[in-house]
């Protein structure tokens, strides 16, 4: 499938090139967004200034416009092969109710749909930093190596299934998964009534409150997901299928 991408957190928005790196596994992506933030744009259009497309990387470029020139530009330059599929995103908090209309995010999608293409707006509710997410898998996958390596070398993936910020008690929650493939395995992970587990989590919880400059409540839980190792489908799902 060729896919048209565009966003209105700019070409740098972790969550854009996120969503550019896993597609691109399967399709054929090409990036068009804004040479800078533009969030609560709406429609907005360029008509009295020139726009300028700057290719940033492979398949990647930036433009001097907002998220639906983006878009126009992707469907009516002729630069761009056809695509398949227009998505704006992944936009940096949420857009609910009558945030839609104001949306930049929303406008990308609603821009191809004009154009009589199928569209999707994809938003994430949160106004956290999508690296916050990553450094807390990080810390739990490096507990789990550090206490667990012996018995469970390369077996185990961790899911953030929460990461919810209370700014006024400077308290982060945070949920995850870690995922194994045997019964076997989850029953080490836990340990003997429950050691291994809060061994983990106390350790990994402490690293984190360390980094965010935050008192961290953190849960684990533990699941078996037979042969996951061998499933394409699960290795994509969670980040580790390299192309």
């Amino acid at each position: 499938m060729k896919i048209i991408l565009t966003n209105d957190d700019g070409i740098e928005a972790l969550g854009i090139n996120s969503l550019f790196e896993t597609l691109s596994k399967k399709h054929e992506v090409y990036m068009i967004a804004p040479d800078r933030q533009r969030s609560a744009c709406s429609n907005a259009i360029t008509i009295h200034d020139t726009v300028k497309l700057k290719k940033t990387d492979t398949r990647k470029y930036s433009l001097s416009g907002f998220p639906a020139d983006c878009v126009n530009f992707g469907l009516c330059s002729g630069i761009f092969p056809e695509p398949d599929l227009v998505i704006s995103g992944i936009n940096h908090g949420p857009n609910m109710g009558d945030d839609i209309y104001f949306s930049g995010t929303v406008a990308g999608a609603r821009a191809g749909y004009i154009h009589f293409r199928s569209a999707i707006a994809a938003s994430y509710e949160s106004f956290t930093d999508f690296s916050l997410i990553s450094n807390a898998s990080e810390f739990i996958r490096e507990k789990i190596t550090l206490h667990t390596k012996q018995e469970l070398p390369y077996s185990a993936a961790v899911e953030i299934d929460l990461f919810k910020e209370d700014e006024a008690r400077n308290l982060i929650r945070i949920t995850a998964t870690i995922n194994v493939e045997k019964d076997s395995q989850k029953a080490i992970m836990i340990g003997k009534k429950g050691a291994m587990l809060k061994k983990i989590g106390t350790q990994a919880r402490l690293d984190m409150e360390n980094l965010f400059g935050a008192k961290v409540y953190l849960e684990l839980f533990v699941r078996v997901r037979k042969e996951w190792t061998a499933s394409e489908r699960m290795l994509e799902e969670f980040g580790l299928l390299k192309h």
